[in-house]
Formats: structure tokens, sequence, C-alpha cells
């Protein structure tokens, strides 16, 4: 009776335990020498007894507990996997190890990169007819197509707002959570508000995301450099190519002194301010050719053109006067491209001379700011003019450039010409590919933003700015 309650309870032990009879041996041995009929015999029996209910309460609790961790683990393997693309897997293949085959393996380890891989779109949804497009080149910029149909404002990334003609908007309620609005000028303060009468009113305080201006601080930045790298293709060199490339070349085609190409002759107050000072030039004896179509009667090819370039390549200097006064960052292609790119050394008159030398390549300019009157610049320039160890030193970064001699750009402040830079619409796009999107930001005011913050001598008259060349 002992020996067969005792095979009894080691059969449902071992289901229980899920053991093998085998596993059991140890316990066999135990009662073979205690299933005797004696009461030592019973009081051992009740030992193994307590034992084995204590063994399988354990058991069972053990139990219990993995099965709930197992039904844990299946639902959060379900809801993770039910958002994962759908592998296709043939039913007539019953080999797990060959269910993908090479091009979904590489669909299914590249399912969670695909937000920093798809095609972005910039919707440019009041571009001016004047505004030229640039090319975008995948390899540097990433993937991003520019569109101007307002249908597709819902699926755009990015929708790019002229300041001009921003009576029609689209709808902030309409704005999806990976969108964002960008503010886009390329003109100064002055500009905006006295001429186009531009008031950023409180209806856009918290409506964009991002600005794109030619501003340091602007989210995304447009210098007017960018014209310089927009139709010049990558290559394989460090820098972007000048109009000669060969220092010694550009010093040798220099026949004139002072040159001026402008077109906007009296239509702004900056406009007229610096006419008047190019009068006093001339009064103070300085020779400046002038072109432009506020001087027709001058021989002078179309204006930004390869010829025009290589005509301006042949003067030692270039009048970069903005029609701007003291403007955060107001350095146009004036700055850029008629004087640095041709290879003339730009006499500034703008932007303050620290912004200037934040973004310009070292002792490549002359500034206004640094002399008392006119007579004294015009001095400076003669000399200049009949120095020729004077005024090649201007031309000492294009000598670093031209040879290499440091890969930190930084060190020759010339790190605005590098390949490696991305301006304006490049810089939007990688923007949009990279984790410095941040589509829940807002711009508290942009009118606080775009004037509040400006020089104060940018948005008043220029009289005072003349006054002290008066003489």
């Amino acid at each position: 009776m002992y020996r067969l309650s005792w095979c009894y309870l080691r059969a449902i032990y071992c289901s229980i335990m899920g053991l093998k009879s085998s596993d059991f041996d140890h316990l066999e041995e135990f009662s073979a020498t205690t299933m005797q009929p004696t009461n030592q015999s019973v009081l051992s029996v009740d030992r193994v007894l307590k034992h084995l209910l204590q063994r399988l309460c354990r058991a069972a609790l053990y139990r219990i507990v993995l099965i709930s961790s197992g039904i844990c683990l299946l639902y959060v393997i379900h809801q993770t996997t039910k958002h994962l693309p759908k592998l296709n897997v043939s039913s007539n293949n019953h080999n797990n190890n060959s269910l993908l085959n090479l091009r979904q393996k590489k669909e299914f380890a590249e399912s969670r990169t695909t937000l920093k891989r798809e095609k972005r779109l910039i919707l440019l949804w009041n571009k001016p007819e004047s505004v030229t497009i640039p090319f975008m080149k995948k390899e540097k910029c990433g993937d991003c197509d520019i569109i101007f149909d307002r249908q597709m404002a819902k699926e755009s990334h990015a929708i790019l707002i002229h300041y001009k003609n921003i009576n029609e908007l689209p709808d902030p309620k309409t704005r999806n959570a990976k969108q964002i609005y960008v503010w886009w000028c390329r003109e100064s303060p002055w500009t905006t508000r006295n001429l186009y009468n531009l008031t950023i009113g409180r209806i856009f305080d918290n409506y964009f995301n991002a600005t794109m201006t030619y501003r340091r601080d602007s989210d995304v930045f447009l210098p007017y450099a960018e014209v310089v790298h927009r139709n010049i293709d990558n290559g394989t060199s460090d820098y972007i190519p000048f109009l000669d490339s060969q220092v010694e070349n550009m010093l040798a085609k220099k026949k004139y002194d002072v040159a001026w190409v402008v077109s906007n002759c009296y239509k702004t107050a900056g406009a007229r301010a610096r006419a008047r000072f190019v009068f006093r030039l001339d009064q103070k004896g300085l020779k400046v050719d002038k072109f432009g179509k506020c001087y027709p009667l001058a021989n002078f090819p179309a204006y930004r053109t390869a010829e025009s370039f290589q005509r301006l390549s042949e003067y030692k200097f270039y009048l970069a006067f903005e029609n701007a006064f003291h403007c955060r960052d107001y350095l146009t292609e004036k700055f850029w491209a008629n004087s640095l790119y041709s290879g003339a050394v730009p006499i500034v008159w703008g932007a303050p001379k620290q912004d200037v030398e934040r973004l310009a390549p070292r002792n490549s300019f002359i500034h206004v700011d640094d002399f008392a009157s006119v007579g004294d610049l015009v001095k400076h320039i003669q000399d200049l003019s009949q120095n020729e160890e004077a005024y090649k030193k201007f031309f000492e970064w294009r000598f670093d450039m031209a040879k290499k001699k440091s890969k930190n750009v930084d060190e020759f402040n010339n790190w605005i010409f590098s390949r490696n830079q991305t301006f304006g619409f490049c810089e939007l796009c990688r923007l949009l590919h990279s984790d410095r999107r941040n589509n829940h930001k807002t711009i508290p005011s942009m009118q606080e933003w775009w004037y509040s913050t400006e020089n104060p001598d940018c948005l008043e008259s220029f009289e005072e700015s003349y006054q002290k060349l008066a003489n």
C-alpha cells in the first residue's frame, strides 16, 4: 500500500514539475529504504508527503509567474511588430532560414530609417518672379523637391513664405505635426519697413516656426555669398573657384582704379545717400568709373554675366555700397560677386565693420567707417593704388586658399567659400532631414525679431551717417 501510494505521488509530482521518471531516481532510492510497514516508515512517508506538497506549491506559483510573463512578452511583441512593414513570405517554403530573401531583409533593416531617407517637399507659397531657385545636389543637400502647387500644402514638409504679399497665408489649423512655416526675406529691415511698409502684426505671433534670411541668427542662413556658390559645380577642390584662381594672374590684370555698378539710383534713401557719397569722392579727386542702369551711356556688359565680371577684374577697387546703413550682416552681391569673385578689393559702406569681419576673409576689404572724412578715404585709396606691395596684402587670403596651407578654413576666416558650406535652400533641405528640426518651436513675435533686434542706425535716417564725411 505504501508502495502504491508513493508511486502515485511520484507520478503527480513528475507531471506537475515536468520531470521524467529517470529524474526521480533519487527519490526511488529514498523510498526503498523507508517503505517498510513500521511506525518509523509512516513518519518517513509523512515527511516526504509534506516535502512534496511544499514543492508542488512552489512549482505551481513558478508556473503562474512564467505563464504571465510570457503573455506580457507576446503582447509587447505584437504591439511592436504591427507597425513594421509586412514581409512577403512564401507559403511553400517551410524553412525559417529562407523566409526572407535579400531584398526583403534590406527593406526590413531600413524600415526604421525611412523618415531620414524619404524625399522632403518644400512649398514656395509666394515666390517673387525675380527670385532664382538654385539647383540642389542630392548628395550634398539631401533629397528635396521644390514645388509651387498650394494644393500640396498638407503634404509639404516646409512652406516657405516670402515677406511680400502675405495677405493670403496658409491656415495654421491645417498644419500637420511634421510641417514648418518659414519666413523668407533678403531685404534689409529699413527697406521692408520704409519702402514696402511691412508691419509684421500680432497676427503672426507664434505663426512661423523658422526664419531664412541673410542674418546669422536666422534658423536657415542665407547670405548673399550664396550667389557665388549657386552655379558652380562641386568639383573636388576645397574652395569655390574664383574668376581667376591664380593670384598673380589676377594682379596682372589690373588697369584701372575704382569701379561702381549701380541700378537703384534714387529710389530709396540709402540709394540717394550713397550717390551723394560717390559725388563727394569725385570732388576729392578719386576717379570712379560708373556703370549700370543709372549710367546707361557707359559701355558695360549685361550685369552679373561672365563678361561683366571679366570687366570688373581689371579694376583694383570696387565700391560695395549698400542701399542700407549699418543693418546687421547686410552684405550683398556687391561685395561677394562684383568685388571678391571678380578680383577687386571691396570698399564697404553699409554693414557694420564687425559684421563684415565675421563674414569676409581677413584683410580682404576697406571699410568706410575707419576714416574720419571723405578726404582721408580718398588719400588712402590713392596711396594703395601706387604701392604694389601694400595693395598685394589684400590678396594674402587668396594665396592661403590657393596654396591650401591649412585645412582649418576658420584660421584664415574664409569659411564662407568652403565647398562644405550649405546655404539657403540647400541648408533648409538638410534641416528637414536632420534632428535639428523642431516642429513645435514658434517665433513669439516676428515684429520684435526683425525690427527690435536691429541696429538703430539701420532704421533711422541716413543723413547722420554722412555728416562726418561731409568734409
